[in-house]
């Protein structure tokens, strides 16, 4: 896989996301595309990315809400197939560990809950 952001185990875990995905695909034929993964992992990238580069707790909830809201309505194009069980769980695993290692997640909770319609 090519690098997407600064660090390599984020690009791990996003390629694991988008292997999910496309196995997933592969075998249901769902109602989304390659198109939509794509869109899934440019905005799990840019998440990273903007909480890497954050300095302040709101600079992280903006790109959280963001991130959310661009996952649901994504998720609900795809009649809501898209984020499954097993993508669902890496997808919160990542939003919250880039948050926990910039020290903005103190309680281990899950920040993605608040917004998250899938």
């Amino acid at each position: 896989m090519n690098e997407v952001t600064a660090d390599h185990y984020y690009d791990d875990l996003i390629f694991n996301v988008k292997n999910d995905l496309e196995s997933y695909m592969n075998k249901h034929k769902p109602s989304f595309t390659e198109m939509d993964i794509n869109a899934c992992i440019t905005y799990l990238t840019a998440y990273v990315e903007a909480v890497s580069r954050s300095k302040t707790v709101d600079e992280m909830l903006f790109a959280l809400k963001m991130i959310m809201v661009a996952l649901n309505n994504l998720n609900k194009g795809c009649d809501h197939t898209l984020i499954s069980e097993s993508a669902k769980e890496k997808i919160i695993e990542i939003i919250n560990m880039v948050s926990e290692e910039k020290g903005y997640n103190l309680f281990g909770r899950d920040i993605t809950e608040e917004w998250r319609e899938w």
